[in-house]
């Protein structure tokens, strides 16, 4: 058998191991299942939100962007490096200490629980959206790794794509957010050696930057020119600026450190983390534009993989980059998973579920959410950057005002949170369906600032939150919060005896 191919699947081996040793931990509860029980530290959950974070979109999107703008791409990883500094910075500690004083386990707990809504629809329809745009993005990650295994190991792209969603199917189902965790800190470590080792390498082999420079001049003077069009880079930020704030399978990595105090540590971790590795990728793309010229350009670095490196390290790092695909696939399919096992069964269908069968239907959630993600990946067109894109601002228009205004504003109500989930999401959608997307916006522009709009300007039209609730947002910001008489209302009695804890 091919070396590289011998040494891909003792990868996939040590990834479903890892889904062994971590079944006791998802199997106590819904909340070990869905969080591990907030036992992580620090740079476990840095690791796990970058390589949460990146997916096929790392080791094929950013490449191939460097691959067709050359110098211009440089804009692209500086965009995404700067997503952990902003999501960490604004989200990181308040949301763990609201979701920990509410016991809340999933974003739609969270939402319910922060805009007071005793009749689910900010969960019916939170719940909607992550179904909609996590198993799209949970598709183009299954498309990504159809496409990686082709390419590198000769594998059809039918079952490149079902191997690898099923590797991730199998330790999902084992160990759930534990085993995504730990196996996404092994991820994360092999994506940074090949966003490192391959560029390195190839920009060595050019000669350095100063004549990789006059290549790509030579071959396009477009491919030297730094800057970009305004708009276009408007768009590059807002994907790592805005894009970062509403993605709910980042912010469960907020709610599952066991201290929120050590998030800055994280914070410092994954920007680290980040810079060194988006410019590797980019760079690698840029690199090979000179070496291998007349190539797709989301091939770009796989490529160089398996032009430059001997076969025992070129299926290492063929490892890497289904790491980048599987750390972002396990998170999608968990969050979806909880969506619909914890948001609509245990809270909706059967609140006396015992935690026995809240597991086992979580396990069925994920199992059905998987073979769905299949069945789109097979039937994919659309490059992987554009579906990942699409789902990114999906997420970020219907997520980041709500998460936002949630923790900062306590004036935001339910009416508002459901005006902007459902602005936030149409516009993506319309702007998508019309073709609009980069002309001269990237949807994700207009989408967040219509959904920010609408959960104001709803808010200010209807009645303020109760006075507990406003106070949780203070506790969550950190303020000493004392809660002058009375206890919590019936409908706030499954929210972990909130008014108890603040006192």
């Amino acid at each position: 058998m091919d070396i590289v191919v011998v040494s891909f699947v003792i990868y996939l081996v040590a990834m479903i191991a890892i889904g062994i040793l971590t079944y006791r931990i998802g199997s106590e509860s819904i909340e070990g299942y869905f969080l591990g029980k907030r036992r992580f530290g620090p740079f476990t959950i840095a690791l796990t939100h970058q390589a949460t974070a990146m997916s096929g979109y790392m080791f094929q999107g950013m490449p191939g962007k460097g691959y067709s703008l050359g110098f211009g791409s440089v804009w692209v990883p500086m965009a995404s490096a700067g997503g952990p500094l902003v999501n960490f910075t604004i989200l990181g500690k308040r949301l763990r200490r609201f979701t920990e004083k509410v016991g809340a386990i999933t974003i739609p707990d969270f939402l319910e629980a922060r805009y007071y809504d005793r009749s689910h629809s900010v969960r019916i329809i939170s719940v909607a959206i992550i179904f909609i745009f996590l198993t799209a993005y949970t598709a183009a990650q299954t498309v990504a790794m159809g496409r990686t295994l082709e390419f590198l190991t000769g594998i059809p792209y039918k079952w490149g794509a079902i191997i690898g969603a099923l590797t991730v199917l199998i330790y999902v189902l084992l160990g759930g957010f534990a085993a995504a965790v730990y196996t996404d800190v092994v991820q994360a470590v092999l994506m940074f050696i090949g966003a490192v080792v391959v560029p390195g390498l190839a920009i060595a082999k050019i000669g350095g930057f100063t004549i990789m420079y006059n290549k790509l001049n030579a071959i396009d003077p477009k491919l030297t020119n730094v800057w970009v069009a305004p708009v276009t880079l408007l768009g590059f930020l807002a994907i790592g600026y805005l894009g970062y704030l509403g993605q709910p399978q980042l912010h469960v990595r907020f709610m599952a450190i066991k201290d929120s105090k050590m998030l800055k540590y994280s914070l410092l971790a994954a920007v680290v983390w980040a810079v060194i590795a988006l410019y590797g990728v980019t760079l690698g793309g840029v690199a090979a534009r000179v070496l291998i010229p007349n190539i797709k350009p989301e091939l770009s670095l796989m490529a160089l993989t398996k032009e430059m490196l001997p076969p025992v390290f070129a299926g290492i790092l063929i490892a890497a980059m289904a790491a980048a695909i599987m750390s972002s696939a396990n998170s999608y399919l968990l969050v979806v998973a909880s969506a619909l096992a914890r948001d609509i069964y245990n809270k909706m269908i059967n609140p006396e579920a015992d935690q026995e069968k809240l597991v086992w239907i979580s396990r069925i959630s994920v199992l059905v959410v998987s073979l769905l993600s299949i069945y789109l990946a097979l039937g994919a067109t659309e490059t992987v950057f554009k579906l990942v894109l699409y789902a990114w601002a999906g997420l970020a228009c219907s997520f980041g005002p709500v998460v936002i205004l949630g923790l900062y504003w306590k004036r935001a109500t339910k009416e508002g949170a459901i005006a902007g989930m459902i602005v936030g999401a149409l516009t993506v959608i319309a702007w998508k369906q019309a073709g609009l997307s980069w002309h001269p916006w990237y949807e994700m522009i207009p989408g967040f600032v219509f959904s920010m709009i609408a959960i104001i300007v709803v808010s200010l039209l209807t009645k303020e939150p109760p006075k507990e609730i406003q106070e949780i947002v203070e506790y969550a910001a950190g303020k000493k919060v004392v809660i002058k008489g009375g206890a919590a209302t019936p409908e706030l009695k499954t929210l972990a005896g909130i008014v108890d804890e603040l006192f």
